[in-house]
């Protein structure tokens, strides 16, 4: 919301390996880093059991949207009120098993990034790309979710440039682009860099890096990459 003032999900990971997101074990926290480093619980979101896509709605408002990748559902949350609250659920954002031990099989909704009006999101479980209509002044749906795309494949988190392009972390393949100008139901892509594992991306913040797209990958060696998508004529949006 500020310069220096981050927004985190916590969550309950200690299970055995694939076994993970326990409901009641949810927190919103905020991280101020502007003098000292300072941590504060925002709410605790006792429905859910795997937050994990997570985007800005209305900065003045104080409106967050975060989504759980277990139960197919959106939540809104308010940093001023320090409330959580259900505003959607659906098949499209569901996984395709409740298994907790299922691997990625029991991940929806993932990825989600709110650009021109529209909650955009991946569903691991089932390789999809689509859509929410919203209200940004109230942070809720305005229209039901649309698939407009099948990958098959395991997408993950994404991110915009300025112009609408959509870059797609896609854990067996790499980040891959989908221009602005795609129609709905055409699974084109472009391979942008082959990151065995990649599953988080985002734009720099900054006049030096706005060109730059980082993105985390968990393979055989795992780290951050820096893809120079600026040479392409790619940058994001800034702050």
């Amino acid at each position: 919301m500020e310069t220096d003032v981050f927004y985190i999900i916590a969550s309950n990971f200690t299970g055995a390996p694939d076994d993970y997101g326990f409901q009641g074990t949810v927190s919103i926290f905020e991280v101020d880093i502007r003098d000292t480093l300072k941590a504060s619980k925002v709410v605790d979101v006792l429905q859910a059991q795997l937050l994990d896509g997570f985007d800005v709605v209305n900065k003045p408002a104080g409106l967050l949207i975060a989504g759980d990748a277990q139960t197919g559902t959106l939540y809104l949350i308010d940093v001023h009120r320090r409330t959580a609250t259900p505003i959607l659920q659906n098949e499209l954002l569901e996984p395709t098993t409740s298994d907790r031990a299922a691997g990625l099989a029991h991940i929806g909704i993932n990825g989600l990034k709110i650009y021109d009006g529209k909650l955009y999101f991946t569903n691991t479980a089932k390789g999809t790309y689509g859509q929410v209509p919203l209200d940004l002044s109230t942070g809720k749906p305005s229209g039901s979710p649309s698939d407009l795309a099948n990958y098959s494949t395991l997408t993950d988190d994404l991110s915009f440039d300025s112009k609408g392009n959509a870059f797609i972390s896609e854990d067996l393949v790499g980040v891959v682009l989908r221009p602005a100008n795609t129609t709905p139901a055409n699974n084109y892509t472009r391979l942008i860099s082959p990151l065995v594992g990649a599953n988080a991306n985002s734009f720099g913040r900054t006049a030096r890096d706005v060109c730059t797209l980082y993105s985390l990958f968990d393979g055989p060696v795992p780290g951050i990459a820096r893809i120079d998508v600026g040479k392409e004529g790619f940058c994001g949006q800034g702050i």
